[in-house]
């Protein structure tokens, strides 16, 4: 999960697109005030600044977007309902087993994945820290059950030490990024059996 690059800012892509235009607008051959023209300079520019408009919507509108950032009150909001799944739970809290049955909760009432999905969340989870949450790789600075990176932990305003003895954030810390960078665990999955990460 460490090695995924961020995607490309948006902006150098549009403005990639409007030094294009501007390009082709001022290429030598284009008559835009000639005499046999019968637009004005004026309705030309005005055109040149729509066009330029309508490639800029198009542009952003294409980008894929950041996750949104997390309100900074997400572990005041999380907090009792946290406690009150603890209690519920028929699992031993801290155990594989307890992480297992709040991620299945958690990613069916959230994200609507199916049991199939919940499996393949499984076998991605193994792989990573065998469900361990207080799995870490120093080395590969990931943390966690889903093994993410410290920067995606305080995208949602939690330090490390909160995070390392909460299970919980990191299912939906880790459920977060998947359904963000992937769109499903089988997907995840898939991308991780191919090279290696996430």
């Amino acid at each position: 999960m460490s090695r995924v690059l961020s995607p490309a800012h948006p902006w150098r892509a549009m403005a990639s697109a409007l030094v294009t235009v501007a390009a082709v607008a001022t290429a030598p051959g284009m008559a835009w005030a000639d005499e046999t023209s019968t637009a004005s300079l004026d309705e030309v520019r005005a055109s040149q600044v729509q066009q330029s408009t309508s490639l800029q919507s198009a542009i952003t509108a294409s980008v894929v977007k950041a996750p949104t950032k997390i309100v900074p009150n997400f572990t005041a909001r999380t907090a009792a309902a946290i406690r009150a799944t603890r209690s519920a739970s028929l699992f031993r809290w801290g155990s594989p087993a307890y992480a297992k049955w709040y991620a299945k909760s958690h990613i069916l009432s959230k994200y609507k994945w199916s049991n199939d999905q919940f499996g393949c969340l499984v076998s991605l989870w193994n792989r990573e820290s065998n469900w361990n949450f207080q799995s870490t790789n120093r080395r590969g600075h990931v943390f966690g059950i889903p093994q993410t990176t410290l920067a995606n932990v305080r995208e949602f305003g939690i330090n490390l030490s909160t995070f390392m003895k909460t299970p919980e954030y990191q299912v939906q810390i880790g459920s977060n990024y998947i359904q963000y960078r992937y769109g499903s665990p089988c997907k995840a999955l898939a991308h991780s059996s191919r090279y290696g990460w996430y």
